[in-house]
């Protein structure tokens, strides 16, 4: 998941993604980015969001931090790919340190 979140920062860049007021891809913008992280892109959608694999996908590139938005827009970093590896194992034990607290 995280390697599909990562590559969603990527693909947005420097703040060139435009997004919907919910903090979405714009429709236009929804079968890009699915191939961006490997899934099918069914030919009607009315949303980004009815997308599960890329919505699921987005939420975590915003959570781990690979991905920000705001006014209107999605911007994320370009890694090279072990800069990437780093981001992800970093993001993941962020992600997995609630889990341990929960767990003591």
């Amino acid at each position: 998941m995280l390697q599909r979140a990562a590559a969603l920062g990527s693909w947005a860049g420097a703040g060139e993604r435009a997004v919907t007021a919910k903090g979405v891809l714009r429709r236009q913008d929804v079968p890009a980015a699915a191939a961006v992280i490997g899934v099918k892109c069914p030919p009607a959608l009315r949303s980004a969001a009815d997308l599960p694999d890329l919505h699921i996908a987005w939420c975590a590139a915003i959570g781990a931090g690979l991905l920000t938005v705001a006014g209107g827009k999605a911007a994320g970093g370009v890694w090279e790919a072990a800069e990437r590896r780093i981001v992800i194992r970093r993001s993941a034990k962020r992600a997995c340190e609630p889990l341990r607290h929960a767990a003591a």
